[in-house]
């Protein structure tokens, strides 16, 4: 339980205990083990991100933003692996816009058909890309989650199988 009192500067601090799962418990060693945090400080983190990101839904509710992850503003190129309903596997070059802790967005030049059939299917794909430091090509399978069709189109992914390793990879260089 939190007690009903209001901190006078940040740096005041309040011991709270409570109960974790096994698996929990276990996902916050091995992250805080990966990152060389501190358990608390670790936890301290996770929960000041979960509050920027509901203050974040709150500050964006009137441009209807609901994700559920700030997205950072990239550049970089890519190619989706695109499995088609013919058994047929499909390369497409692609541009990463935006990127987040849960996801991507991507713009592709190209209008092909039986493409938007499956992307609009939801079907899963798998995106490729260099990330600069360390040089490392990256393979990360997504499931589409929304398409906008304007001169180019847009495809909102989220990621469906990331190592929490690559997950923390992405997050340092692209500082979200």
């Amino acid at each position: 339980m939190v007690p009903n009192h209001t901190s006078k500067s940040k740096s005041d601090k309040i011991t709270i205990c409570f109960d974790l799962s096994t698996q929990l418990a276990l996902r916050l060693r091995q992250q805080s083990q990966q990152t060389k945090k501190a358990q608390n400080a670790l936890l301290n983190s996770i929960i000041e991100s979960y509050f920027a990101n509901i203050d974040n839904e709150h500050n964006q509710n009137n441009d209807r933003d609901f994700r559920k992850y700030i997205r950072k503003d990239i550049s970089i190129p890519a190619v989706i692996e695109l499995k088609l309903t013919t058994n047929e596997t499909q390369y497409k070059p692609v541009h990463i816009f935006n990127i987040s802790n849960g996801g991507l967005g991507i713009r592709m030049e190209e209008k092909s058909t039986r493409v938007l059939e499956n992307i609009n299917k939801q079907t899963p794909f798998l995106i490729i890309f260099c990330i600069p430091t360390p040089e490392q090509i990256v393979q990360i399978l997504c499931r589409p989650v929304h398409v906008t069709l304007n001169a180019v189109t847009e495809i909102g992914a989220a990621f469906l199988k990331i190592p929490e390793s690559l997950r923390t990879t992405l997050s340092r260089q692209f500082e979200f």
